[in-house]
């Protein structure tokens, strides 16, 4: 057995410890609360980013969709549709035109006719054999598309291969089918970069992500290298929040766009916040666990020697010591102790002389006193002394036969109650069952199952302990193994509470089955309980039915004998336990 801790100043120093771990088990909770909560706002901060941006990349789009088309429903450019080349005054009114409708979006607009001209007032040549535009021109014949490109991929006169964005759509006759020309537009990077500037939180970075996974536009306040490059590129493949192993990638696919917009943020970013907060709190920790230590080691000098003193003085007490008084002064508690003491040893002095003129009487009395002295407590405790050396002498029935005689008594005596928690309940007939088990030598089995939301129900105690009871006695009574008693707590409709108690024993025959159901039916709760009956089923019948607001309790035979019991407990008995 563990030795207890002995002597205050230990006390002290203990409750100290114990201090100590508290407040560190609740700096701990803390800071795991306040780092929880930081990433949950960082995670909503990355998702509401990726959602400013989408919507940025929207009016983007919406921008170009609305210039188009007012450059498709155009008169003059629906007539340019039929010519096979412009003139001079027309090619001007065609890129007045263009200008007009496309100067907010774009750094250079072409307009590309199915005969092969190109018209634009950049200069630069575009690369008609780009299968790109015919790429994307096929998925949708009248939609905007728009798709990043090198430089020197749409312009033949160019060897920039920077990364641009760029739109392109069909212009069609909108009265005739007629092969149509089409219409490209180079966007303005700036554009691109109010995308990205959608979102401030400069812990952030920003990235705008081709089908292909590569990285065409970015914004970053700080370098990330190309290993955290190469995840975040992957990570696109599961929208929304992904975890790697550096920090935390947001991204959503913007389908008019066809590319991935992503925001991201790594781990020292997230917990850069959380560094002061907890710095703070780690100062605060160690000032309270300095503070704990001075007071325990203070408090503990101070009331130790005056409690040490009345220890000796007790410890050390005999007839000699009854003149010899104790004097204390701490202006606290212990100073009533020290009076208490020395009116101790004056009543002792008293009751020490009245002691030989009643030396029989004062036998007699002690007799009684000891046998008063049998209380449940004990009784718990002698039977936890021989529990203890069954378990040293490996004496396994022993310790299982008193372990679940302990368990029978504490909850039959309940200090007295009569409602007990359906788990005391349970646990009451599970030691009754194991001690008959040990009687019967192991004639029969049980199962006990119960709802757990039933446990702390409270009910009248001992309302199972008879059923099974009668189990073993009459159903198992021509049976030397193979019995079975099963026990069901579930709940009923509304606030009903359901016991099956059921065995697989030889049962009732049908007249004994009425008459035991009609007896249960009509007990008497004025009656007084048989003393001969002791706890019975009928006893139950009657408990239940004064205690209960509802009760119903019926037995039946099913390849055995089975009791239903369902019963709603009176409010005024709740509160008993």
């Amino acid at each position: 057995m563990n030795k207890k801790v002995y002597g205050i100043r230990n006390k002290i120093l203990l409750l100290a410890l114990v201090l100590i771990f508290g407040l560190s088990f609740s700096f701990l909770l803390v800071m795991l609360s306040f780092v929880n909560e930081e990433r949950e706002a960082i995670i909503d901060i990355g998702m509401n980013n990726v959602s400013k941006m989408s919507d940025s990349m929207d009016s983007l789009f919406q921008d170009i969709k609305e210039d188009t088309d007012s450059i498709i429903i155009d008169s003059f450019v629906q007539k340019c549709i039929f010519k096979d080349e412009l003139n001079v005054k027309e090619k001007e009114n065609l890129l007045h035109n263009l200008l007009m409708y496309t100067d907010d979006v774009q750094s250079s607009t072409y307009y590309i006719k199915n005969s092969g001209q190109v018209y634009s007032y950049s200069g630069d040549s575009v690369n008609l054999k780009n299968e790109e535009f015919d790429r994307l021109l096929s998925l949708d014949y009248a939609k905007l598309h728009i798709f990043w490109q090198p430089l020197a991929n749409v312009y033949s006169t160019k060897k920039d291969d920077s990364v641009e964005l760029f739109a392109i759509r069909n212009v069609r006759s909108i009265d005739t089918l007629f092969e149509s020309d089409r219409i490209l537009i180079e966007i303005k990077s700036n554009l691109v970069d109010e995308v990205l500037n959608a979102c401030t939180d400069n812990r952030f970075s920003f990235y705008l992500i081709g089908p292909d996974r590569k990285i065409y536009a970015k914004k970053c306040q700080q370098e990330i290298n190309n290993e955290t490059l190469s995840k975040i590129e992957e990570s696109i493949l599961n929208e929304g929040m992904v975890k790697i192993d550096e920090g935390y990638v947001f991204s959503r696919y913007h389908v008019d766009g066809d590319m991935y917009l992503v925001s991201y943020i790594s781990d020292k970013e997230v917990y850069k916040s959380v560094e002061n907060a907890l710095g703070w709190m780690f100062i605060f920790m160690g000032m309270a666990i300095i503070f704990a230590i001075g007071f325990s080691f203070s408090a503990a000098k101070r009331f130790s020697e005056p409690v040490q003193m009345i220890s000796k003085e007790m410890q050390d007490f005999s007839e000699t010591s009854l003149s010899k008084e104790m004097h204390i002064d701490t202006n606290t508690e212990l100073d009533e102790i020290g009076k208490s003491y020395n009116t101790m040893l004056h009543r002792i002095k008293y009751l020490m002389t009245q002691v030989q003129t009643k030396e029989k009487e004062a036998r007699r009395l002690e007799m009684e006193s000891l046998m008063y002295q049998i209380h449940p407590h004990f009784l718990y405790n002698t039977l936890e002394n021989i529990y203890m050396l069954a378990r040293i002498n490996k004496q396994e029935k022993i310790m299982i036969m008193v372990d679940s005689l302990s368990k029978l008594l504490r909850i039959t005596l309940s200090n007295g109650n009569n409602v007990i928690e359906i788990e005391e309940e349970l646990t009451h007939v599970k030691s009754y069952l194991d001690i008959q088990q040990f009687r019967n030598n192991n004639m029969f089995d049980y199962e006990i199952t119960c709802q757990d939301n039933l446990c702390k129900h409270k009910v009248p105690k001992l309302i199972l302990q008879p059923i099974v009871e009668n189990s073993i006695k009459h159903g198992f009574a021509n049976m030397e193994e193979g019995g079975k008693i099963s026990i069901e707590v579930k709940q009923g409709q509304g606030n009903s509470i359901i016991f099956l108690v059921s065995d697989n024993g030889s049962g009732m025959d049908a007249i004994k089955l009425r008459t035991l159901n009609e007896s249960i039916q009509n007990a008497d709760i004025t009656k007084p309980v048989s003393k001969e009956g002791g706890y019975g089923v009928l006893n139950v019948a009657r408990r239940l039915k004064i205690m209960c607001q509802k009760v119903d309790m019926v037995y039946s035979y099913e390849n055995g004998t089975r009791c239903f019991i369902e019963l709603v407990m009176d409010g005024d008995y709740m509160d008993e336990c």
